[in-house]
């Protein structure tokens, strides 16, 4: 590290010291505000309702929930996942689907939230699946966000895979999902307005790039939208009907950007907010699960995405990591797919001017700094 470095980490580390000793005063007060809001309960009801369900743990969706809830889950639960995994990637010559890449990437994001090498799944290196951009992107912006996403959850460098002649880099991903940007802001599959669903999660894969001025922008204008779209009753409306997937997604969104979506007014719709509106209007408390639309049967789908969304929020309210930025897991195997370690050259280019050091303390300062503001805000309203 040059001198100019050092001196800015240094500052950094100083900042983060600072914040730190501040912390110990704010944990019981955000944990108290988690486990008044009743959601705590609704968490413990629908994860033994999932592991209960042993279909659901061949899931990566499931694993994912369940490993970033906190809950106590058995390994038999978890094994059941790999084994499942590493038997499908055997018996298919390590190929998950010819067209959906993002069944590459949940598998990498399941996987990492289980402190388990992506890059070694039944001796398949998942991650060389990503690194093909051309084969990424050929499943539209969905492709392109969940790749975002599954590389930064565990800091994975791209391999430089044989046959691969276009190599997916942060910089490729970033820029095409700015690029796709709709008139007024946020994303769609296509269509000309603005879709929930695909706004949030492209927000979700965008959270970590608000040093970008160009991303910084078009975070703004897609939360402004998000809220415009956000129903009297504190939901979201995709495809014509309200359904529980879109408050899921709205919900991770807005945890990864650290918005409160309970107490920020934008999100709040006559006293509704997307909070209550998925756990009010979806939630069934004798099925242990969540709704597609109201009135319809508990569904799996639905149930995964409230629960990892509601998972999101807790995370939130406690202060940890984000749903996917998983550097809290532990890893215990040799990290030689590490992004800071087997960085490609754009990528380089990229992140020139923050080495490792300074982008690891910028985002523990980040994060504690959001947790100062989550307790005025919370203090502020007592």
């Amino acid at each position: 590290m040059n001198k100019k470095n050092y001196m800015k980490c240094f500052r950094a580390i100083s900042i983060v010291l600072c914040l730190v000793t501040a912390q110990s005063f704010m944990l019981p007060a955000m944990a108290a505000t988690a486990a008044d809001n009743g959601i705590g309960a609704v968490m413990d009801n629908v994860s033994l309702s999932l592991m209960n369900n042993i279909s659901s743990a061949e899931n990566p969706w499931s694993v994912i929930g369940l490993a970033r809830s906190g809950k106590d889950v058995p390994d038999k639960y978890y094994d059941i996942y790999v084994k499942s995994l590493e038997e499908k990637l055997k018996s298919r010559g390590g190929v998950l689907n010819q067209r959906k890449y993002s069944e590459y990437s949940s598998a990498v994001l399941a996987l990492t939230a289980l402190g388990k090498d992506p890059a070694d799944a039944a001796g398949y290196n998942l991650l060389e699946k990503l690194s093909d951009y051309d084969k990424v992107v050929s499943q539209g912006i969905n492709g392109a966000v969940w790749a975002l996403i599954a590389l930064d959850a565990g800091g994975y460098a791209v391999p430089q895979a044989e046959g691969v002649n276009n190599l997916t880099s942060r910089e490729k991903l970033v820029d095409l999902m700015v690029s796709r940007e709709l008139p007024g802001g946020g994303w769609s599959m296509g269509e000309s307005n603005a879709d929930p669903d695909v706004t949030a999660m492209v927000l979700q894969s965008l959270s970590s790039y608000m040093d970008r001025e160009d991303v910084k922008a078009a975070a703004d204008r897609a939360v402004e939208a998000l809220s415009r779209m956000q129903k009297d009753d504190g939901g979201f409306e995709s495809w014509g009907y309200e359904n529980s997937e879109s408050a899921s997604q709205v919900l991770v969104a807005l945890c990864s950007l650290g918005i409160d979506p309970a107490r920020d007014v934008r999100f709040v719709k006559n006293g509704n907010t997307v909070v209550s509106n998925l756990i009010n209007k979806f939630y069934k408390k004798s099925a242990g699960g969540f709704m597609h639309t109201e009135g319809t049967p508990v569904d799996e789908l639905a149930t995964n995405q409230a629960f990892y969304a509601i998972a999101a929020y807790e995370r939130f309210l406690s202060g940890k990591t984000n749903l996917y930025d998983m550097s809290d897991v532990n890893r215990p195997y040799n990290e030689s797919s590490k992004h800071d370690s087997l960085e490609n050259p754009d990528q380089k280019e990229f992140h020139s001017e923050i080495s490792p050091e300074i982008s690891a303390v910028r985002k523990a300062a980040a994060r504690l700094a959001g947790m100062i503001l989550r307790v005025a805000a919370v203090q502020g309203r007592r």
